[in-house]
Parts: structure tokens; C-alpha cells; sequence
């Protein structure tokens, strides 16, 4: 085999892992999302907000019916309780939804917030 023939052969093997390497890279690269949630007290929505349209931070309280309250914090692409006067803060723990995933529940004030993917154009034809 000619220097020319190896050559061209280490070529092509470098080029098929590179372009492997970019097609893992950019299938594993997080996507952002367009995010809508939707917010639940005592089984009823009280709010719909686009998260992709949020620019600035800003939190919300929410008072239950019942007694206590929640806060709330909005940011671009995520939703998460911030505050909460129920005994257990679980609702705290779980954190920021940036993604369309489990809900975050509150059960002492009966609140739910819901994330889900907003659907674009590509999405629709499906």
C-alpha cells in the first residue's frame, strides 16, 4: 500500500470520528424549550404564564383559601415555589421546573404547577 493510499484512509477515518464526535455533541446538547405552566389551587387554574416570554425574575404569592400561602418565583424557561408555610416544605424541595416533567405539588394547599412543552409549528404537523 502507497504512502498516498494510507494517508487518505487515516483522512477519512479522522473525518467519520470527527463528524460522530459533532453528532453526539449535538445530541446531547440541552436543548431550551418553549415552556408554558399552568398553575392549580384547589383543582381549579387560576394562571397560565409562557416561560419563554419571561425576561426578567419576578415571584408571585399565592394565598389559599384555606389559610397559609405559597411564593412563587418565575424566570425565563422555569417556575419553582420559592417560599411556603406549609409544615413539610416539600413543595420547596423540589425545586426549579425547566423542563416539562413532574409537576410540583404542594398537597397541604392544594397547589399545582404543571410545565409543558409549548408546541411550535415542526411539532403541530406530528
Amino acid at each position: 500500500m502507497t504512502e498516498k493510499k494510507k494517508a487518505a484512509i487515516v483522512a477519512v477515518f479522522i473525518g467519520i470520528v470527527l463528524m460522530g464526535s459533532a453528532a453526539v455533541c449535538l445530541f446531547f446538547q440541552k436543548k431550551e424549550e418553549d415552556l408554558t405552566a399552568t398553575i392549580h389551587l384547589n383543582g381549579e387554574k387560576i394562571e397560565t404564564i409562557d416561560l419563554s416570554k419571561v425576561k426578567e425574575p419576578y415571584q408571585k404569592e399565592i394565598q389559599c383559601p384555606q389559610g397559609g400561602s405559597n411564593v412563587i418565583e418565575v424566570r425565563h424557561n422555569a417556575i419553582g415555589i420559592i417560599e411556603a408555610d406549609c409544615p413539610d416544605k416539600l413543595c420547596q424541595k423540589q425545586g426549579f421546573l425547566d423542563q416539562a416533567a413532574l409537576p410540583i405539588v404542594c398537597l397541604p394547599h392544594r397547589l399545582v404547577i404543571e410545565v409543558v412543552r409549548t408546541k411550535t409549528g415542526s411539532d403541530a404537523a406530528r
